[in-house]
């Protein structure tokens, strides 16, 4: 088109050349004609095919051109003559030019050559020269601009079309894909044309597993402007892939989606590598769970076996002073006494346990902590030695928390008994009580429950410290580094169970040679501590006429619990399991008053027999008895509300007074 635009130039104006220059640039250092119309005599740079140097009086050429505002004319023979290089170079006796300005790039110069004389153009030449050339840089900013979108668009062909990734585009409603890189063969295993016009295509090859989901994504994008699925594929051959498909809208001036661009990858491996990772890591966490069931099932029967021996012993020697009419009772009352001692360890190991894996039945209340430590004081300072300093560190402003009493005395007592064990040779054992606001919480920890922030219970010795090694199995069930028989094993493992059973959290800072602090976060609530518990009287007023009856699956626990009852004046009937109760309670022709019932037993259990049971005894009381708390407390560990719960093991004494509370109601 140019060339045609520099021949009807030169007819125009009946000139031996016409010409375009590029750039007009007076700092370049190489010039090139582009564009050039001659008469075959006058052939001028065009004909050298290759880029020419700068000359200095070109250079001055371009300046003028920039500052004119028209054409600038030089002729031989006047006052502003042609320069001699040209003169010389190309054989120029006169030249008209003016600087064009297209949209795109730098300048360029347009002009006019007369070889064959020193002409010199009229004003009207001028004129027209001037208004030819703002059409020739109209039709260059076009012919450039096309030049570099033709030059973009292989670019970005040549982009598309290299990448291992699926370019695609879409209508602004998603209804069509306008474009497809060539990538979806080898991703889809179909042809562009294939996967391109209706979208329905494209979502057809989606897996019928995850279509539904990916085709949701795809109508939610038109809104957001967003879109990122993972997904599978199903290809031709019956073979599925996964896609990682991503897009983007493209929006107008006014905020409207135009089109839809984006990234489909084919990320198989990566989900096979995944897979492939979470079945080693399921299979590592099942060894680590079976080597630590086999180390708690050891501990548990190495424990038990002790306490079993010690009562089969004393009831062997029992059953000996018995035979012996001569025996004194001294005798007898010391062997009862060792039985009872070894089923408190053996009840201790049980609650350890079942705080351990937080499944032990707690009766939380608001707690101050000043009194909870303040009565520690004198059987902490028991449980130390002579040797060993205890401080006591209590802000005077530190918040309450919400907890098992028993529980935070128990917490406190292991990592006493711990700091203790810890030091041989004596030393300082403190505990520090401190708030720990909100904006000092750890994220890792932060839980609704301490939303007003963490009471801190730090507890701190300066004795052997924690070999880094050994820190991380504190809390693993039956792992101690104490001498056999100095320690079960369980004392950190129970703490840990109880500090995140309240909703808590513990931490360990250990240097070898130092000592050690364990530091106990339990939500902090700003209210005041509720009041302490009434105490149980003596066993008066534990007697009774009322009916009960009791559903007990272990014979042992039934006979006694009907044994002590009937004692105390009750009608007790007894079942063996709930089709029993059912049938002695419709036997039954008087009021039945209160049902204590285990519940986990064969068949129906005890909240189902006492569901159908109260359906015809509307007045019916019931407690719950259980040796495994998880079917009668709450996700946090507390008593379902207006549920009544014994613990095993119980005092027959407790029985007593929780029948009697009950039914006092």
């Amino acid at each position: 088109m140019l060339r045609r635009a520099m021949d009807v130039v030169q007819a125009i104006f009946d000139t031996d050349r016409a010409w375009l220059f590029h750039p007009c640039d007076p700092e370049a250092t190489f010039f090139r004609v582009p564009v050039e119309a001659a008469r075959p005599e006058y052939p001028g740079a065009f004909a050298l095919g290759r880029d020419v140097a700068m000359a200095a009086s070109t250079a001055e050429d371009c300046r003028m051109a920039l500052a004119a505002d028209g054409p600038v004319m030089c002729t031989n023979g006047t006052a502003q003559p042609v320069s001699a290089a040209t003169s010389e170079l190309f054989s120029v006796q006169a030249q008209m030019f003016t600087a064009l300005r297209p949209k795109v790039g730098k300048p360029w110069l347009f002009g006019l050559h007369q070889c064959s004389y020193a002409r010199v153009w009229t004003a009207d030449e001028q004129r027209l020269f001037t208004e030819i050339g703002r059409r020739i840089a109209d039709g260059l900013s076009t012919l450039l601009i096309l030049r570099d979108l033709r030059e973009s668009e292989e670019r970005f062909r040549q982009l598309v079309e290299s990448i291992r990734q699926v370019f695609w585009m879409e209508n602004a409603d998603g209804s069509e894909v306008l474009y497809v890189s060539p990538a979806v063969e080898q991703i889809w295993g179909r042809s562009c044309a294939e996967m391109s016009g209706p979208s329905h295509r494209w979502l057809d090859t989606i897996h019928p597993a995850d279509r539904a989901r990916a085709e949701g994504a795809h109508r939610q994008s038109r809104e957001t402007g967003l879109y990122s699925e993972e997904f599978r594929i199903i290809r031709p051959d019956g073979s599925v892939r996964w896609v990682w498909d991503r897009g983007v809208a493209i929006r107008d001036a006014g905020g409207n989606i135009t089109r839809m661009v984006g990234i489909a990858e084919d990320i198989t491996e990566r989900k096979h590598a995944e897979e492939e990772r979470q079945a080693l890591e399921a299979q590592l966490r099942q060894s680590q769970k079976m080597e630590a069931i086999g180390q708690l099932a050891g501990g548990i029967a190495h424990d038990f076996n002790n306490i079993l021996t010690a009562i089969l012993g004393n009831v062997e020697l029992l059953q000996h002073g018995l035979a012996d009419r001569n025996a004194p009772h001294d005798l007898l009352r010391e062997g009862l006494a060792h039985i009872e001692r070894a089923g408190r360890r053996a009840a201790d190991l049980t609650r350890q346990l079942l705080a351990f894996s937080r499944k032990q039945l707690i009766k939380p209340r608001v707690l101050d902590l000043h009194q909870l430590l303040g009565g520690m004081q004198k059987m902490l300072r028991r449980l130390i030695r002579e040797d060993i300093e205890l401080e006591i560190d209590c802000a005077p402003d530190v918040w309450r928390i919400r907890a098992d009493p028993g529980q935070i005395e128990q917490v406190i007592m292991n990592l006493v008994v711990n700091a203790r064990d810890a030091m041989p040779d004596g030393g300082r054992l403190s505990i520090r009580v401190t708030n720990v606001p909100p904006d000092k919480q750890q994220a890792a920890w932060h839980s609704e429950a301490a939303r007003e922030g963490h009471v801190l219970i730090a507890v701190s010795d300066r004795g052997t410290g924690i070999a880094e090694e050994i820190r991380q199995h504190i809390f693993e069930p039956f792992f101690t580094t104490k001498q056999p028989g100095e320690g079960t094993g369980l004392g950190l493992a129970t703490v840990h169970g109880i500090v995140r059973q309240s909703d808590g959290h513990v931490a360990v800072e250990s240097v070898v040679g130092r000592g050690t602090t364990f530091n106990v976060y339990l939500p902090g609530i700003q209210s005041e501590a509720d009041e302490e518990p009434a105490q149980t009287g003596a066993d008066d007023g534990l007697c009774g006429s009322e009916t009960v009856l009791i559903c007990e699956d272990d014979q042992a626990v039934r006979e006694l619990a009907a044994q002590a009852l009937g004692r105390r004046g009750y009608r007790v009937l007894v079942a063996q399991d709930a089709a029993r109760a059912l049938e002695l309670a419709g036997a039954h022709t008087g009021p039945i008053d209160i049902l204590v019932t285990d519940v986990i037993m064969p068949g129906m259990n005890g909240r189902e027999l006492a569901g159908r049971l109260v359906m015809e005894h509307a007045d019916l009381r019931v407690l719950f008895v259980s040796g495994y708390t998880a079917d009668v407390i709450g996700r946090q560990g507390a008593l379902e509300e207006g549920l009544n719960f014994l613990e095993k093991p119980y005092k027959l004494r407790t029985l007593l007074a929780r029948v009697r509370e009950i039914l006092d109601e």
